[in-house]
């Protein structure tokens, strides 16, 4: 009687040499994980009264900002309308020139937290940019920006930034996970 011998596929007959020559699949990267870590970034721009003790005067009040030299990085105007001692509005950032940086405004109109150094209304300006980084985000605030404000087309104040940021290159526990920059905060306070 004969024995029958199993014969290797002609797949394992190919797969056998290739194996040694180091074709074999690679290993996964390792996998980065960060932690859920919030970074508290950016600049705060907030506009008040030169008296600490009065409101904010009524009035539509135009915020033009360019960033860059001359508003190469961006320009945006910014409209609020107060309304009284603590009412009022601000409408979306209207770009005219898209931040070259990536940068956001956000606009609010009160008192602010606590916390502040300052304790009447005020309009609220925070700049944020964002970027992508391997595995996250990297947080920041403008480089320079130049801001002018009108009230009933009288300018009331103006002023230019250069921040200063402190960076936190691994925040979220790994460098590829993205930097936060500190956050900054300054006041402007406008003429009556």
């Amino acid at each position: 009687m004969r024995r029958l011998r199993a014969r290797p596929s002609l797949a394992a007959l190919l797969a056998a040499p290739l194996a040694g020559l180091g074709c074999a699949e690679d290993p996964p990267p390792p996998t980065i994980e960060c932690t859920e870590l919030a970074c508290d970034s950016g600049f705060d721009l907030w506009l008040t009264s030169t008296d600490n003790v009065t409101t904010f005067f009524a009035g539509r009040y135009d915020i033009m900002i360019e960033f860059g030299d001359r508003g190469v990085d961006g320009e945006v105007d910014i409209e609020c309308t107060i309304d009284g001692p603590q009412q009022g509005s601000c409408d979306p950032p209207q770009w005219e020139i898209p931040s070259a940086e990536g940068i956001t405004i956000t606009t609010q109109f009160g008192i602010p937290p606590a916390q502040a150094a300052i304790d009447v209304p005020a309009i609220q300006l925070h700049f944020e940019g964002r970027s992508e980084a391997p595995a996250g985000d990297n947080v920041f605030g403008p480089e320079m920006f130049e801001i002018e404000i009108d009230r009933d087309t009288r300018k009331v104040g103006e002023n230019s930034y250069t921040p200063t940021y402190e960076r936190d290159e691994a925040p979220r526990g790994d460098p590829d996970c993205g930097f936060c920059d500190s956050r900054v905060l300054e006041i402007l306070r406008l003429n009556p």
